[in-house]
C-alpha cells in the first residue's frame, strides 16, 4: 500500500509538524509513505518528500499561486486579520499528474492553502477515484472560506453574509465558496474527513457540506522519544509558566486572558509571584505587558529549532493555553509529553487531551480568574504535582505514541481500499 500525504509546507506551521510526524510514523511502521508539499524548509533529508516543482530553491511560478492568492483576496477583506483568517483557494497547483499522486493508492490531504491546491485543483484529485482521506486542521474544509468560524454557525446550512468580509450579503465571496465546495462534495463518500478533534468531528457532522461525506475523528500524534520527562519539581528557586503561539498577537490564542489571569493570581498569592518567571515563545515581544505587572520575563520570539522547543517545555513548570478557539494543539501534547501539566481553557479539543485535576487544570471559557486559581492549585502542592507530571506523560504514551495512531489511519485505509474494490 502506497499513502501519499499532502501539506502546503513540510515543517511551518502546526499542521505541518503534525502532517510531517504521521509521515515519519508511517515510515516507523513500515508503511510506504510519502509527503508532497509546495514549499520545503527542513534541512533533514528525506528521499520520500516531494516538492511540487522539483529540487531547487522555491520557483516563480510556485510563489505565484501564493502571490496570486492574496491579491485575489484584498478587494474582499474587511481588514488584515481576515487576510490569515480566510482562504479562497482559487489558485493552486494541479497536482494530479504528478508522479507521486499517480502511484498512491491512497490521497491523504492535510492543510493545503496559501496558494498550493485550488477547489478546481480537489476537483481534479476527486476525478482520480482514489480513496481520499482529509485531515482537518481547522474549519476550513467545511465552511465558505473561514479557517474557524467563532460564533458564525452559517456553515451548518449556507454560507454567506460572512463577518470576515467587507461587503457581506447572501451571494457574497464566501458563499460563492460555499456553492463551489458544495458540488466538489456532492458525490457521496468521495472524501472521507478525519478529525483531530473530537470537538471538531462534531462541527463537521453538522456541516451542509459534509452530509454525504464519512466522518471520524483520529488525533495528531508525538515522537515520545524525542519529546521526553524532565526531572522538574516545586522545590527550585523559580517556577517558570510557559506561554507559545505563532502570533501572540492573534486574538483566538488568548494571550489577554493569561494576562488578567496573572493579576488574579498577584492578589491570591503575591508571595508565590516573587519567584514565578513568565517564558513566552512566538510573535510580537510581549515583556512591557507583563513587566507592568511586576514578573520576570524571558522572551524567545518563534523558535524554529525543535531541541530548544524541547528544552522550553522540560525547563517549566506549567503550560498555559489560553486558547478561546483550537483544534487539537500540538503544543499541548509537546508539554504532556515532556512530563509537564497544561493549564487551559474548556474550548476545542483541549479538553480531550487535558483532564481536568488529572494531568491539567480546565477552566471555564474566557474565565481567567478560575485559570489563576487552576495555576494556583497545581503549584500548591509537591505530592499533587508530582502526579500531575506522570500523568501527563502517561496520557501521551497511551494515545498518541507514533504506533497508535499509524496503526488507526492504517486500519482506516485498508477499509477505504476495500470498499474501492467491493464497488
Amino acid at each position: 500500500m502506497k499513502v501519499v500525504l499532502i501539506n502546503s509546507s513540510e515543517s511551518s506551521g502546526g499542521a505541518a509538524i503534525a502532517c510531517n510526524r504521521l509521515h515519519q510514523a508511517h515510515k516507523h511502521n513500515n508503511l510506504d509513505s510519502s509527503l508532497l508539499v509546495q514549499s520545503r524548509s527542513s534541512s533533514e533529508l528525506d528521499e520520500n518528500v516531494y516538492r511540487v516543482k522539483g529540487r531547487f530553491p522555491l520557483s516563480l511560478h510556485e510563489k505565484s499561486t501564493f502571490y496570486l492568492e492574496k491579491l485575489s483576496f484584498l478587494p474582499y477583506e474587511k481588514d488584515k486579520k481576515a487576510r490569515f483568517a480566510f482562504s479562497s483557494s482559487k489558485f493552486g497547483h494541479s497536482i494530479h499528474t504528478h508522479p507521486v499522486i499517480k502511484e498512491a493508492d491512497i490521497i491523504h490531504l492535510h492543510w493545503i492553502n496559501k496558494g498550493f491546491i485550488s477547489i478546481k485543483s480537489l476537483n481534479q484529485l476527486i476525478s482520480l477515484n482514489k480513496p481520499i482521506v482529509w485531515t482537518m486542521h481547522d474549519m476550513w474544509p467545511i465552511t465558505g472560506g473561514c479557517h474557524y468560524s467563532d460564533e458564525c454557525t452559517n456553515y451548518k446550512s449556507t454560507c454567506g453574509n460572512c463577518f470576515m468580509l467587507k461587503n457581506p450579503n447572501n451571494q457574497d465571496l464566501s458563499n460563492r465558496i460555499w456553492r463551489s465546495k458544495q458540488q466538489l462534495f456532492q458525490k457521496k463518500n468521495a472524501i472521507t474527513f478525519v478529525t483531530c478533534s473530537k470537538w471538531l468531528q462534531s462541527i463537521t457532522q453538522s456541516s451542509s457540506l459534509a452530509a454525504n461525506q464519512s466522518v471520524t475523528s483520529i488525533p495528531n500524534c508525538i515522537n515520545t522519544e524525542r519529546y521526553k520527562q524532565a526531572h522538574r519539581s516545586l522545590d527550585s528557586s523559580k517556577i517558570a509558566l510557559l506561554f507559545q503561539a505563532m502570533n501572540i498577537g492573534d486574538q483566538r490564542k488568548g494571550f489577554e486572558y493569561f494576562l488578567q489571569s496573572l493579576k488574579t493570581l498577584k492578589r491570591l498569592n503575591a508571595n508565590l509571584c516573587d519567584n514565578i518567571v513568565i517564558n513566552v515563545i512566538g510573535k510580537a515581544n510581549p515583556s512591557n505587558y507583563i513587566q507592568d505587572l511586576g514578573f520576570t520575563v524571558e522572551y524567545s520570539g518563534l523558535l524554529k529549532n525543535e531541541s530548544e522547543v524541547i528544552k522550553a517545555y522540560q525547563k517549566a513548570h506549567l503550560y498555559i493555553i489560553p486558547s478561546l478557539q483550537d483544534n487539537l494543539p500540538n503544543t499541548v501534547m509537546e508539554a504532556l509529553s515532556c512530563s509537564l501539566p497544561v493549564i487551559g481553557f474548556n474550548t476545542g479539543g483541549i479538553p480531550e487531551m487535558v483532564v481536568h485535576k488529572h494531568n491539567g487544570y480546565i477552566a471555564p471559557k474566557k474565565d481567567s480568574e478560575d485559570l489563576a486559581r487552576g495555576i494556583l492549585w497545581a503549584l500548591s502542592d509537591p505530592a499533587n504535582y508530582s502526579n500531575l507530571r506522570q500523568n501527563a506523560r502517561r496520557t501521551v504514551e497511551e494515545n498518541y505514541s507514533y504506533s497508535h495512531i499509524s496503526n488507526r489511519y492504517l486500519t482506516l485505509y485498508k477499509e477505504l481500499l476495500a470498499n474501492q474494490y467491493e464497488s
